[in-house]
C-alpha cells in the first residue's frame, strides 16, 4: 500500500483533534481556539500577584512562575497583604512562595508567617527558615516555636528546617528533641530520624 503523505479528510491546520464546546443558540457560532486572557507574560506584576488568588491552580502557577523569573522588588508589599489578608489558603500559601522564590523574603515575613492561624503557613515558614540557611538570632527562635507548635506538619516543617541550618551542634540537639517528643507518630520519628542521618550522625529510635 502506498504511503499517502496528505490523505483526504485530514485536516493539516486543526489535526483530528475535536473540541467540544457549548455556543447556546448560536449553532456554528465561531470559538477562538483558546479562552481569552491566557497570555499571562503581558500582565503587569501587580496584576500577576493579583492572579495568585485565581481559583484555577494553572493560573496561580502560572503567576508564580513568571514572577519568580522578574524578581519585581515592586510586588513585595503586594505579596506581604496578600499573604495576610488573602481569602484562601491557596493564594495566601501561593504569596508566601512566591515571596521566597523571588528573593523577597525577609525575617519579618517569616515571623508573621510563624504565628499565623493556618498550620501550613507556619509550616512552610519553619522550612524556608531552614532554607535560608542564615545563622540568625530570628531564625533560631522561629525553629524553636517550630518545634514546640501543636500541630505535627509544624513540627515536621522545623526539623527539615533544622536540618538545612548551617549550625551543626544545635540543629543536631534539637531533632533529637524532637524525635523524643513523637514517641507515638512513627512516620514522624522516620522523616526526623532521616533529617538526623543528613547530619551525619548516628542515632537510635527506642
Amino acid at each position: 500500500m502506498l504511503f499517502r503523505s496528505d490523505p483526504e479528510g485530514v485536516d493539516r491546520e486543526r489535526g483530528r483533534i475535536w473540541r467540544v464546546v457549548w455556543t447556546g443558540g448560536q449553532a456554528g457560532k465561531p470559538v477562538p481556539p483558546r479562552p481569552a486572557g491566557l497570555h499571562l507574560s503581558q500582565r503587569s506584576s501587580p496584576e500577576l500577584v493579583a492572579t495568585l488568588s485565581h481559583p484555577n491552580v494553572w493560573h496561580r502557577r502560572m503567576a508564580q512562575r513568571i514572577l519568580n523569573g522578574r524578581r519585581d522588588a515592586s510586588t513585595k508589599p503586594l505579596l506581604v497583604d496578600l499573604l495576610a489578608r488573602g481569602s484562601t489558603q491557596e493564594s495566601r500559601l501561593a504569596a508566601l512562595w512566591t515571596s521566597y522564590s523571588s528573593g523577597l523574603v525577609d525575617d519579618a515575613m517569616l515571623d508573621r508567617a510563624t504565628a499565623d492561624p493556618d498550620p501550613s503557613v507556619r509550616a512552610w515558614a519553619m522550612r524556608f527558615t531552614g532554607e535560608r540557611q542564615s545563622d540568625t538570632a530570628d531564625a533560631r527562635r522561629r525553629l524553636t516555636a517550630g518545634m514546640a507548635d501543636p500541630n505535627p506538619g509544624v513540627r515536621l516543617g522545623a526539623a527539615v528546617g533544622l536540618a538545612r541550618f548551617k549550625r551543626r551542634r544545635q540543629p543536631r540537639q534539637n531533632l533529637r528533641r524532637l524525635l523524643v517528643k513523637q514517641t507515638k507518630q512513627l512516620i514522624f520519628q522516620f522523616r526526623i530520624a532521616k533529617c538526623l542521618a543528613r547530619k551525619v550522625i548516628e542515632i537510635e529510635i527506642g
